[in-house]
């Protein structure tokens, strides 16, 4: 699966471009549970680029 072998670099930045997504989640990939917590980690790293 394309998610545990490169969901890093499905995660990577880009620019000012955040991934987010349960392909890009380090645990639960696939499952809502991944979706919410990647969309929790950009949020939080979006709000540290803006501090």
């Amino acid at each position: 699966m394309a998610w545990t072998n490169f969901g890093h670099a499905l995660a990577a930045r880009t620019n000012r471009i955040h991934w987010a997504g349960t392909e890009t989640s380090d645990i639960w990939y696939g499952y809502i549970e991944g979706a919410v917590r990647s969309g929790e980690r950009e949020a939080h790293e979006v709000l540290q680029t803006l501090l």
